[in-house]
């Protein structure tokens, strides 16, 4: 059974979280998207460490997005119970 990850953070905490969140959606995203169709114009995959190098950093990316997206949504959770308690 998968039980989420609870995590105790402070608000400047959460607020830089959701900072990073915002900047790897927007800006980092486009310029992985960029470094991409610019490493495909150079022609032939196979031997392109350009767009290996810019697939493995969008496969970074996406993870940590998704690794915050968790964070936050189970430091929601957390606070939603102490509310409820409260």
């Amino acid at each position: 059974m998968n039980v989420p990850k609870e995590y105790v953070m402070t608000y400047e905490g959460i607020t830089k979280l959701e900072g990073e969140l915002e900047f790897l959606k927007t800006v980092k995203r486009k310029d992985i998207t960029e470094k991409i169709k610019v490493a495909l114009g150079y022609g032939d995959l196979t031997e392109n460490s350009e767009y290996d190098e810019a697939k493995n950093e969008q496969a970074f990316v996406e993870g940590r997005i998704i690794q915050l997206e968790n964070m936050l949504r189970s430091e929601e959770r957390r606070v939603g119970k102490e509310c409820s308690q409260g």
